[in-house]
């Protein structure tokens, strides 16, 4: 069923045009088009001397094979009709209703992103999902738009919102409808309509401090007056910490929901191979929030040795790690194969500069950290000290005093852990939402 409805009209197939002088040229005009002509220079310039002239001119040629299809794709209507798609969703016996959600990442299976969680989640729950990704702009595609996953969530590039909307499929369907918006930008301001024409009930779900964000040069499309209309008309506001809540207008009631964790406990044993303190990380890297100054004041002491894992590390810093043996660097690990690199340190840190913007996060480390049985030490993140065995520190020398206490004597307490893992299951988060938006409309009850 799931192969007979992946849209074959979207596949990408082989252009014919290639093969043509002309066609080269139409090409190069759409990759310079795209990245702009110093990104093409340059990267061209540095193909050339990699790979040789023909070689380059191959390495563009696919690209601009894939970018082109993924043009066709994008502007096409995802849907042959709004018949095919309600016969679809009928089939999968999805009774209990279709929710849309936004998400800055694809949908990815393994990965535990607070979006794609709630999408499994909810999908569980008998719930058909639209998992819009968000795009950047309309040339902005992905090889998983289109595609369905788990037998019931459906990724779409979320300007096709607009398209799927016009068709009024939703109102086709008996279901209740709900859309979870966490990028509160304009292009969800100007179908805020349209979806109140489909009978969708709104929660916005507020899982960053996207004012600080934008400051720090992320989130360039946040406007406060945006952020502050889904506030006022959502029938339901959601945020993932306290401090998120108190530094938002204080006019209506937001609902905390923190993140959540998938299965239960997995506790590894503690190592202590040799006489060094094994402490690790895992998540982004980014030098707008992430601590960089304290892992290397870390590794300067070679009583440490630090794992990291993760991505988006700026290039000098990675340069920089290559001069420390006692820094391992993995990269980016798939959910799955954590348990392995997680067994090689036995606390795990969260070492965030002091901020608005990491005081307002509920990270999911936490979380992975404590279902492996590891105790954390964070800074920047308040609320995390009263999560079980965790520790949020205001210095380095707290920082390292820490560190140092946890591994000599880390006094976990194995059942306070595993109930802190259940009641946080994202199950529950989705039963939370689902009974908050059932019970909680400000324009009325809507059933």
């Amino acid at each position: 069923m799931r192969a007979q409805y992946e849209l074959k009209q979207l596949e990408c197939r082989q252009l014919k045009f290639m093969n043509t002088k002309k066609s080269l040229f139409m090409a190069l005009k759409i990759i310079i088009k795209k990245y702009g002509l110093f990104y093409f220079l340059k990267r061209g310039l540095s193909q050339c001397l990699d790979l040789g002239f023909i070689n380059s001119i191959k390495y563009f040629k696919g690209k601009i094979i894939a970018h082109t299809d993924a043009d066709r794709r994008v502007n096409n209507r995802p849907l042959d009709s709004s018949i095919d798609l309600i016969q679809f969703i009928n089939q999968l016996n999805l009774i209990n209703g279709i929710l849309f959600i936004d998400c800055a990442f694809d949908f990815n299976e393994p990965r535990t992103q607070r979006a794609i969680a709630l999408a499994k989640e909810f999908n569980a729950q008998g719930y058909f999902v639209f998992f819009l990704r968000y795009q950047w702009s309309k040339n902005d595609h992905s090889a998983a738009d289109f595609k369905v996953f788990n037998q019931g969530i459906m990724q779409i590039p979320r300007l096709q919102l607009e398209y799927l909307l016009s068709i009024e499929l939703i109102k086709t369907l008996p279901l209740k409808r709900y859309f979870i918006i966490t990028i509160p930008d304009h292009f969800l301001f100007k179908n805020y309509l349209n979806i109140r024409s489909q009978q969708i009930k709104i929660c916005y779900d507020i899982i960053d401090n996207w004012k600080e964000f934008n400051k720090v040069g992320a989130a360039p499309w946040y406007q406060d007056d945006l952020e502050q209309f889904f506030i006022n008309n959502a029938d339901l506001v959601s945020a993932v910490s306290n401090n998120l809540i108190n530094g938002l207008n204080g006019s209506r009631e937001i609902k905390l929901i923190s993140n959540g964790v998938f299965g239960t406990t997995n506790f590894l044993p503690r190592i202590r191979t040799d006489d060094k303190y094994h402490v690790g990380y895992i998540g982004h890297l980014t030098e707008k929030w992430f601590y960089w100054d304290y892992i290397f004041r870390l590794a300067d002491d070679p009583r440490f040795v630090v794992h990291i894992i993760g991505e988006g590390a700026p290039p000098d810093r990675l340069e920089k790690i290559k001069n420390y043996d006692n820094i391992l660097f993995y990269g980016y690990i798939p959910q799955p194969a954590l348990k392995e690199y997680v067994g090689y340190f036995n606390v795990g840190l969260i070492p965030f500069i002091d901020s608005k913007l990491s005081s307002s996060v509920d990270p999911l480390k936490v979380y992975e950290y404590l279902q492996f049985g590891r105790p954390v030490v964070s800074i920047g993140i308040p609320h995390v000290s009263a999560y079980p065995s965790c520790i949020n520190v205001l210095n380095w020398d707290q920082f390292i005093n820490a560190i140092i206490e946890l591994s000599d004597h880390p006094n976990i307490n194995e059942d306070e852990i595993a109930a802190f893992l259940t009641a946080n299951a994202w199950q529950k988060k989705c039963h939370q939402l689902l009974d908050c938006l059932e019970e909680k409309s400000i324009n009325g009850d809507r059933e």
